[in-house]
C-alpha cells in the first residue's frame, strides 16, 4: 500500500504490480490531479506511464493485456483509497491543494476539512503505452 500511495502522489520513477501470472512494470510515470465539485468534492486522478511485461504468456493478445493492467490498477487503487477514507485518512491530501486547484471548493471547506474528506469521492484513470 505504500507504494500504490506514492505512486497517486506522483513520487515514484517505476512501479510494478501482478496482473494475473504478469508481472507489469510501469516507467515514466505521470500524474496529473484535478478537484471539482459535482454533488461531491471529486478528485480525478490520471496515471500515464510506459508498460512492460514479463511472463505474457497467458496473455498472447498485447492489447487485451494492456486493457486488463489498466483495469487492475485502478480497481486497486480505488480500493484502496476507499479502505484509508473510511479510516478516517485521505491519501493523496488534496484538501491541501485545494486553495490552488479549486478556489471555490476551497472557499466552501475551508474551516471544515473532515466534512471534505468525508464527502470526497474519486475517480482514477489509468493510461498505458507500450515499451
Amino acid at each position: 500500500e505504500a507504494y500504490e500511495t506514492l505512486l497517486l502522489k506522483n513520487k515514484l520513477k517505476a512501479f510494478s504490480y501482478p496482473v494475473d501470472d504478469v508481472r507489469v512494470t510501469l516507467q515514466l510515470i505521470s500524474v496529473k490531479r484535478e478537484i471539482r465539485q459535482e454533488e461531491r468534492p471529486v478528485e480525478q486522478i490520471q496515471i500515464h506511464a510506459v508498460a512492460e511485461f514479463q511472463n505474457r504468456v497467458s496473455f498472447p493478445n498485447r492489447d487485451f493485456l494492456l486493457e486488463h493492467a489498466e483495469q487492475e490498477l485502478e480497481r486497486r487503487l480505488s480500493e484502496l483509497l476507499r479502505r484509508q477514507q473510511v479510516k478516517g485518512v485521505e491519501l493523496t491530501d488534496s484538501f491541501l491543494m485545494l486553495p490552488g486547484y479549486n478556489r471555490a471548493l476551497w472557499e466552501q471547506y475551508r474551516g471544515n476539512r473532515e466534512e471534505y474528506e468525508k464527502q470526497l469521492d474519486y475517480e482514477i484513470e489509468v493510461n498505458l503505452s507500450v515499451k
